[in-house]
Formats: structure tokens, C-alpha cells, sequence
């Protein structure tokens, strides 16, 4: 077999290489919504380290918020679909609170949860033009090639479950989302991380209902064991904010030459 190589300026600070290939997909029977087994062969991409977190999510907010502060509020981190913003606004723009309304601390590097699908595409679109560098959601077939590897594990880690290896509902006394990076064993043979807990992520694609529903891949803070397993998917309305979910970004191209 043939594996191109990227040099680090190509694939750029913060994001890792997966190379063009195949990769076993689906045909977990521990998940009901796992896709049938199959062996496609997938492009290279360059998928982010982390999930954007909090502290990523308030400059574009703060940005946008320079010029449309409606805009800005609605796609605030929020409490439901109709919800108001679990984030406080004022002259300055948007900050993180220590603790919000109902209690909650927050951290800059929690990944950046409760916001829509709409919302993770307008931050790839924004991360975009500030980069010089096409950026978008992975698609479920790029983001399990990440998480997976190819040779059809169940967890990034292998195939062996252990709560104490990722974020979900049992890894803590008390289940919550952490910074990224927290778990150091949630990781995928390519090395990217936290693919198996602590956030659900929103993926490109379309789950093929009336509804006009996105796929969202992966296991968060609230997960039991079954929903963090490589293959599992579930079916989201895209208008929908959950303090569940957030989203990585993906460029299918090598990263600017700079100077």
C-alpha cells in the first residue's frame, strides 16, 4: 500500500492527519444504530485535535456581536431550542459565567455545548474566512475513520470498556462535562481526542427523515456505555441546542503556507 505523508505546516497546529484509505465501518451489534459492515475508502482529512471549546466559541460570538448582537444571542450556548443563553451579554459582549442561572459552573475549555447544528456550520464558516483554510463538520464516515481506526475496534481505545477511560455517566461521582484533553486514555489510533466521551458531536451529514434530522456521532458526560461505542449514531433535529453536544472541525485541505 501506498500512504502520502504530511508535514506538520501542512496539517497544521491543533489538527491531526488521517490518510486516504479504507476502513472498516459499522457492523457493531452492541449499538442498534450502527451502519451495516462495510469497507469504504475515505479521502485524507485533517480533523481537530478537540472539540471547539467554550473559550473558541466566544470570539466568534464576541465577534460577531460587533455587528449583529441578535445574531450573536441566538447563537449563544442555550437552554433548548427556544431557550435563553446560559451565557451573560453585556456592552462588552459575551463572557463565560463561573456559574450560570440554574448553578452550573462553566470552564473555557469545556467543549462548547448547547449550541445547533446551524450554529457549528456558521462557526465553520467564520473559522474559515478568519484561517484562509476551508474548514467544515466532519462527515459520520470521516468522523468514525477518526475515532475508529481501521481495523473495526469498538472504542478508540480497543475493544475493551472501562468507565475510567473516557467521560461518560460513570467515569465521575459526579457526571459533567471536563476541559478537553482530561482523559488521556479517550484517544484514537491517529491520536485524536476525546472521541468517546465527554460531548456528542454533530456530523455533516443528513439522517434521512421527514424531519430533516443530522447525524451526531460519539459519547458525552451523560452516555452510558452503549452510546460511546465507535459505531453508535443518533438522529438530532438541527435546530436543537443540548448541553450534551458540540462539534470538531475537519479541513480537507493542508493548512495555508504562512509568510
Amino acid at each position: 500500500g501506498e500512504v502520502r505523508l504530511r508535514t506538520d505546516a501542512e496539517i497544521g497546529p491543533g489538527y491531526i492527519y488521517v490518510p486516504a484509505g479504507p476502513f472498516l465501518q459499522g457492523g457493531d451489534r452492541g449499538t442498534k444504530t450502527s451502519l451495516a459492515r462495510a469497507n469504504p475508502s475515505i479521502a485524507e482529512f485533517f480533523i481537530a485535535e478537540f472539540p471547539v471549546t467554550n473559550e473558541e466559541y466566544l470570539e466568534f460570538l464576541n465577534e460577531i456581536a460587533r455587528t449583529d448582537p441578535e445574531e450573536a444571542l441566538r447563537r449563544a450556548p442555550r437552554r433548548g431550542a427556544e431557550g435563553g443563553s446560559y451565557w451573560t451579554f453585556g456592552k462588552d459582549g459575551f463572557s463565560i459565567p463561573e456559574v450560570d442561572s440554574e448553578g452550573d459552573r462553566h470552564d473555557p475549555r469545556w467543549p462548547a455545548l448547547a449550541v445547533s447544528w446551524h450554529d457549528a456550520v456558521a462557526y465553520c464558516e467564520w473559522r474559515s474566512a478568519r484561517d484562509g483554510r476551508l474548514y467544515g463538520l466532519p462527515t459520520e464516515a470521516e468522523w468514525e475513520k477518526a475515532a475508529r481506526g481501521v481495523d473495526g475496534r469498538v472504542y478508540p481505545w480497543g475493544n475493551r470498556f472501562d468507565p475510567a477511560l473516557c467521560n461518560m455517566k460513570e467515569s465521575r461521582e459526579r457526571a459533567g462535562p471536563v476541559p478537553v484533553g482530561t482523559f488521556a486514555t479517550d484517544v484514537s489510533p491517529y491520536g485524536v481526542r476525546d472521541m468517546a466521551g465527554n460531548c456528542e458531536e454533530w456530523a455533516a451529514d443528513l439522517w434521512g427523515d421527514s424531519r430533516g434530522s443530522r447525524v451526531a456521532r460519539g459519547g458525552a458526560w451523560l452516555s452510558n456505555s452503549v452510546l460511546v461505542r465507535c459505531a453508535y449514531r443518533s438522529s438530532i433535529e438541527p435546530h436543537l441546542a443540548s448541553g450534551i453536544r458540540g462539534f470538531r472541525l475537519l479541513s480537507r485541505d493542508p493548512a495555508p503556507r504562512r509568510g
